[in-house]
C-alpha cells in the first residue's frame, strides 16, 4: 500500500518536523530518523568496541542533541543529515570510551569509500560507506590505498601497480584480494557488523 506514511522524508522536511511544536510531527521525523539512521550508528560502535545497548543509548543522545539543535533558529544543516548524525555519534562514542579509560583510533574526516556491489552490497554514497571507512583505518595504511585506489579513484590494476612501485599487476592484484579477505574478516568476527552488513 503506497501512502504518504511510507515516503521517504528528505532532510530538510525531518528538520521541519522536529522544530514543529506538534508532537505527532516530532515522533514523526524521529521514527524516519530511526529508519534512516540506527544501523549505522548500530555498525559504528560495534566496530568500536562497543554493544547495542551501547549503540542505542548513544543514538538516543545523538536525538536529544539533533532535536536541541534544530529548535534553535539559527541552525543551518550544511551537510547531508546521514553525515551529521555520524559525526555527533562519533563524537559521544569517542568520550564515552575515554570516560571508561579506552580509546580507538580514528581519523578527523571520515570519506565515503565506494565498494563494488559484488563485495559488500553497494555501499557508495551510503552511510555504510561511513562504517568502512572506519574499518579502512584498522587494515593499514597499505590496504586503505589499494582500495581507495582501486573503488574510489578507478585505478586499474596495471596503473596501481605503478603508482606502488610493484613489479607486477599480478602482486597487485593479489595485495587487493588479500586486503578485501582481511576486510571481509573484519566485519565478520564482529556480530553488530555482520548483520549491519549482510553480507
Amino acid at each position: 500500500m503506497n501512502n504518504d506514511s511510507n515516503k521517504a522524508l528528505k532532510d530538510a522536511e525531518i528538520i521541519e518536523l522536529l522544530r514543529s511544536n506538534d508532537k505527532i510531527n516530532n515522533d514523526k521525523a524521529f521514527l524516519s530518523i530511526y529508519q534512516r539512521f540506527y544501523k549505522m550508528v548500530k555498525g559504528f560502535v560495534a566496530a568500536n568496541s562497543g554493544d547495542e545497548m551501547a549503540a542505542e543509548d548513544i543514538f538516543q543522545d545523538c536525538l536529544i542533541i539533533l532535536f536541541k539543535k534544530a529548535k534553535s533558529k539559527d541552525f543551518t544543516l550544511t551537510a547531508g543529515l546521514g553525515t551529521y548524525m555520524y559525526s555527533i555519534c562519533k563524537n559521544l562514542w569517542l568520550k564515552e570510551l575515554k570516560k571508561s579509560g579506552r580509546s580507538i583510533s580514528l581519523d578527523e574526516e571520515v570519506n565515503s569509500i565506494p565498494i563494488e556491489e559484488s563485495t559488500l552490497d553497494s555501499l557508495a554514497h551510503s552511510e555504510r560507506a561511513m562504517i568502512i571507512a572506519s574499518l579502512l583505518d584498522k587494515l593499514g595504511e597499505g590496504c586503505k590505498k589499494i582500495i581507495l585506489l582501486y573503488y574510489y579513484d578507478k585505478y586499474r590494476m596495471k596503473e596501481i601497480a605503478q603508482e606502488l612501485n610493484l613489479s607486477s599487476e599480478q602482486i597487485a592484484k593479489n595485495k587487493k584480494s588479500n586486503c578485501m579477505k582481511k576486510l571481509r574478516e573484519l566485519i565478520s568476527a564482529n556480530i553488530g557488523l555482520k548483520e549491519f552488513f549482510r553480507f
